[in-house]
């Protein structure tokens, strides 16, 4: 939190009325009021009901829009199915970074160690456009070049969902239906361990 509310008691309030907001990803009004004052954590009209401890005696309404950038979508590679998921990406709402000097000659896709950065990073998932028999030597080659098994784990393929796809904007399609799933999912975790679900 940047800035300052007026004391402790409200940015305590604010915190964690902020934290709830952006799990459930929906704006809330709050009330801070002093705790003698307090008949109930929630007034008529339903807005919650922060009891403050400061000396000032002051009550605040306060409104909390919970704001967060477009996912970060990472594509590595320069194919036909790349360019679309990009383009799907996009109309999806995503931030797109396409890392498309990676040259694909039809046999072999080499993405400079960025393949390994992203199964080493904090990135939530790293899916690849492989058959599950070429992710399964990979992941095996990534073990015996000592990378840990819970990495290496890490690797799903092949990516997207299993909707029968064929050609490259069907793949595209899958891939982006995944990405909505995981995103989905993520979202209601974090209210699941707030308790708001």
């Amino acid at each position: 939190m940047i800035g300052h509310l007026g004391g402790a008691c409200v940015t305590r309030a604010v915190q964690k009325a902020a934290a709830e907001a952006l799990a459930q990803g929906s704006l809330r009004v709050i009330r801070v009021k002093p705790k003698d004052k307090v008949v109930a954590l929630r007034d008529t009209d339903g807005t919650r009901v922060y009891k403050c401890a400061c000396p000032s005696g002051g009550t605040g309404e306060l409104l909390i829009e919970p704001y967060a950038h477009a996912p970060m979508l990472c594509i590595l590679g320069d194919t036909p199915i790349a360019r679309s998921v990009a383009a799907h990406g996009a109309l999806a709402g995503c931030r797109i970074a396409l890392r498309d000097e990676v040259p694909f000659d039809g046999t072999c896709l080499r993405f400079e160690g960025a393949d390994l950065e992203a199964l080493e990073s904090a990135t939530g998932n790293v899916t690849m456009v492989a058959s599950r028999r070429k992710a399964a030597v990979l992941r095996k080659r990534l073990l015996e070049e000592g990378m840990c098994g819970e990495r290496a784990g890490r690797l799903k393929a092949p990516a997207g969902l299993d909707i029968g796809a064929v050609e490259p904007g069907e793949i595209a399609l899958s891939i982006l239906a995944e990405v909505v799933m995981w995103r989905h999912r993520h979202r209601l975790a974090g209210a699941a361990r707030t308790g708001l679900s």
